[in-house]
């Protein structure tokens, strides 16, 4: 399913959650746009622009948003189980309560991004920048991929957890 670009403008300047379940929606530019609860399973978003875009509790389940920007997007209480955000920047972004169970952030920029309380069962988050990044009371994190993950002295981990002994680099430069 594909959309030109005034369809997709018609599209989400309509009332009420989307579903846009397996769009294709590549490259497309969704800055600042509301997405609250949309549905966007198994969607195709790879490189779109999701710039300060509002997607809380929208389904990103199996979603490829691989080397998306989602730079300060709101995606509080998102579902993006098993999504595909290689690459991905979030910086800055709300991932506060999310479900990123399996998800692949493998070399994503997280910087600076709230993800207290989301759940990271078997998510991959190797080589991803994770400086200033707020991991309190994540779920899961003994299950998570964090090898090679870069780290700051001001990335906040849940309490007794060790980044080092998981794999994660601790890198001096905090900017």
């Amino acid at each position: 399913m594909e959309f030109t670009k005034k369809e997709l403008y018609e599209l989400i300047n309509r009332p009420g959650p989307l579903w846009l379940v397996g769009a294709d929606l590549k490259e497309a530019n969704l800055s600042g746009a509301s997405l609250k609860r949309a549905n966007l399973y198994s969607s195709n978003l790879i490189k779109a622009d999701l710039r300060w875009a509002d997607l809380e509790d929208a389904t990103l389940n199996a979603a490829n948003l691989n080397e998306a920007d989602l730079r300060e997007a709101l995606l509080g209480a998102a579902k993006l189980i098993g999504a595909h955000l290689h690459g991905a920047n979030l910086r800055r972004a709300d991932l506060g309560a999310a479900n990123l169970r399996g998800a692949d952030l493998s070399h994503a920029d997280l910087e600076n991004t709230n993800l207290t309380g989301a759940n990271l069962k078997e998510a991959d988050l190797s080589g991803a920048n994770l400086a200033r990044a707020n991991l309190g009371a994540i779920a899961y994190t003994s299950e998570a991929d964090f090898a090679g993950a870069k780290y700051t002295r001001n990335t906040i981990w849940p309490d007794g957890f060790n980044p080092e002994n998981a794999g994660a680099i601790l890198v001096i430069s905090d900017k």
